[in-house]
């Protein structure tokens, strides 16, 4: 049961006995709620939207010869705000999709994950 049906149960209870100022404090809390689910909802939309162009982004930076790192992609895109650890959720879902193809190569320091383009 979710905290709005319990409000709404509570609400009826009181109604019901004749306590309709405290019903509307139900109201309230109902009103407040739903407001909140729907901000979540806008903020939600946003992520989204962001992280859609992101992953484009990141998409029309990857070759299909080239082998190239998150940090290498990074630099590439050349913004303050993205970070590797955002890269590499971009670079995961593309090859969750099957956009791209993840492989490790050896270097001289261990080895590197790199990240080629899938052409269908």
């Amino acid at each position: 049961m979710t905290k709005k049906e319990n409000f709404e149960t509570i609400k009826g209870v009181l109604v019901e006995n004749g306590y309709v100022e405290l019903a509307d404090v139900m109201d309230n809390e109902i009103a407040t709620l739903d407001k909140r689910a729907e901000a979540e909802k806008a903020r939600a939309a946003k992520r989204k939207e962001v992280g859609d162009e992101l992953r484009a982004i990141v998409f029309d930076t990857l070759d299909t010869e080239i082998a190239k790192s998150n940090v290498d992609i990074m630099k590439e895109i050349n913004d303050d705000d993205i970070t590797p650890a955002i890269i590499t959720a971009r670079l995961t879902q593309l090859c969750n999709t099957g956009k791209a193809k993840k492989e490790k190569i050896k270097t001289e320091k261990g080895s590197k994950t790199v990240y080629t383009k899938v052409i269908d």
